[in-house]
């Protein structure tokens, strides 16, 4: 039993080669961030040195007899150390930081220079004064000690002024010099050291540093932002909230996005579309294909064309992590025919997931980030055969047998009728699998987060995605054609703004709904592990289900067997 599970997994290693050492990277930088006051350096260095003499060892072996199990379990091993240096040397760096930076108390009151993060929140308060709030981009602190630039610990910036100054209040990419009191703080969902700078509207402590600004490439993406943001509101004056749902689903402005709002998706599980991930950039990528392959360019070479163009429209969008995974992962999957490799979508989606977490392991605690991720996963890993499985139980076979038997007896206007009832019931069965392949893979997240359980997000997922995906499509329409005719913009902006009105009534009706959206409180991490664990036993279940038995081994396609 144990070596014909082996055998399976270096089957599926061989198929996957990725999957298995990104898994155990990602779970070493889980564990390093968990385990970090316990963790030597030195120790991690020695372990990962023995698994690289030991693979060097066994490497004429590989040559000659394959991998084994055990080399299986040595690759593995080799990947987790990886994965647990990786956290503890970005804990070192924010110790290191924070103990050269702050006083004994925490505190230090000194100026920051620094470029406006892509998202400024603000929240407003009594009196008519407001704070800005923004992640600070590359700060370099200036203390009486000396300077230093920040490049492990994030800063926060808390900007507060009056109403009527809402035209000088920082805008992102632009830079600025800030004077206030810096606070150390743990941070309430992933306990790392993080700052926080508490400032005001003076002159003696804020102003905007103008020699800075004229001509980056930060600023002038941050103005293309804006002035696409203006050209979504052309003609929605009188659609109160909605151009701002609109923005955000778009470019992922979400600061533009109510409170209220936000609560409204968040309680009927449906909050996921507004963030600027797989949906947007399948449809910029679709798009770009279209119009690349009427070129007639080799498919090889389209990752030359498409990938600066998917670079640029990431960073317009503000570079949310959820963005940059789509980004990356579309970049992968067109660069695999340039290095003769078969583009799959599970090992563009591994390999974006080690880059992301290599370049910023916290991301392990960033919320669109791991939603985006574990989603995507699960639709890759249940989509398909959901899909067949709702297409069999809605009888779309039957019917195409059916319409093959009126054709061959001439019945054509008939079998035209049958062929448009098995096409929509199709639609309805994908639009299914697809609803809850992600529901399954978001559920424990959202339990974990947010303290939800939220079975209602199956059903209005039913509506809402194929809305939100056609909101998508018509309010790029609406901006592209804003540089043309403002009438035709105008004319798809409230195409799109009717889709969102739709998709705002469907979460509120969901929200309102008894026993749809149900508190249970926040997860406790063995209860998400047990779930995950049930998804990769069903994922595993419908992997064999799917494989020929022994005595039909000879069913296997060439590629299989190799």
């Amino acid at each position: 039993m144990f070596s014909t599970f082996g055998q399976s997994l270096l089957t599926f290693h061989q198929r996957q080669p990725l999957l298995i050492g990104g898994a155990f990277f990602i779970l070493g930088i889980c564990c390093g961030y968990l385990t970090t006051s316990s963790l030597d350096g030195s120790g991690l260095l020695v372990g990962f040195c023995l698994c690289g003499v030991v693979a060097l060892l066994r490497r004429r072996s590989w040559k000659n007899e394959g991998l084994k199990v055990c080399d299986l379990v040595l690759i593995s091993l080799a990947f987790f150390i990886l994965g647990t240096g990786r956290a503890a040397w970005d804990q070192a760096g924010r110790a290191q930081e924070a103990t050269w930076l702050m006083a004994d108390d925490g505190k230090v009151t000194c100026s920051v220079s620094c470029r406006v993060g892509p998202d400024v929140k603000e929240t407003p308060f009594r009196g008519h004064s407001v704070r800005y709030s923004f992640q600070a981009s590359d700060p370099l602190m200036h203390t009486v000690k000396g300077d230093i630039r920040l490049r492990y610990l994030p800063l926060t910036v808390n900007w507060y002024a009056s109403d009527e100054d809402k035209a000088v209040a920082p805008k992102p990419g632009e830079t600025w010099r800030f004077r206030g009191r810096v606070t150390l703080a743990q941070s309430r969902r992933s306990q790392l050291a993080v700052l926080t700078m508490n400032t005001g509207k003076n002159e003696k402590r804020s102003f905007h540093l103008e020699n800075y600004q004229e001509g980056g490439w930060p600023l002038r993406l941050a103005s293309m932002r804006r002035e696409a943001i203006n050209r979504l509101g052309l003609g929605l004056e009188g659609w109160g909230p909605i151009p701002g749902l609109n923005q955000a689903m778009l470019l992922g402005y979400n600061s533009e996005m109510p409170k209220a709002m936000r609560k409204i998706f968040s309680d009927s599980g449906t909050i996921h579309v507004f963030a600027v991930s797989g949906t947007h950039i399948a449809f910029v990528a679709g798009l770009l294909v279209l119009l690349v392959g009427m070129t007639g360019i080799n498919r090889i070479y389209w990752i030359f064309i498409i990938g600066p163009l998917l670079v640029g429209y990431t960073c317009i969008t503000g570079s949310c992590p959820s963005a940059i995974r789509a980004c990356l992962m579309a970049f992968f999957y067109f660069l695999a025919p340039l290095a003769g490799r078969k583009p799959t979508l599970m090992s563009a989606l591994v390999a974006t997931a080690v880059i992301v977490h290599a370049w910023c392991p916290d991301y392990v605690f960033n919320i669109g980030s791991v939603l985006s991720f574990t989603v995507v996963l699960g639709l890759i890993a249940f989509m398909g055969p959901f899909c067949l499985f709702f297409q069999t139980l809605f009888g779309c076979e039957r019917l195409r047998g059916q319409e093959e038997l009126l054709l061959a007896a001439g019945c054509v206007q008939k079998a035209a009728w049958v062929r448009k009832i098995r096409i929509g019931l199709r639609f309805l069965a994908d639009l299914i699998a697809i609803s809850l392949a992600a529901w399954l893979a978001s559920v424990p997240l959202t339990g974990y987060y947010f303290g939800r359980f939220t079975p209602g997000g199956l059903l209005a997922n039913l509506i809402i995605t194929p809305c939100s995906g056609l909101i998508v499509i018509a309010a790029t329409l609406g901006l592209v054609t804003s540089y043309i005719s403002e009438w035709v913009a105008i004319t798809f902006n409230h195409a799109a703004s009717f889709l969102t009105s739709i998709m705002v009534k469907t979460a509120e009706v969901t929200a309102a709904c008894p026993g749809l959206g149900v508190d249970t409180g926040k997860w406790a991490v063995w209860q998400v592990f047990v779930w995950l664990i049930g998804l990769v036993l069903l994922g595993s279940w419908i992997y064999w289900r799917g494989q020929p038995k022994d005595g039909l081994a000879w069913l296997k396609t060439d590629e299989a067997i190799k």
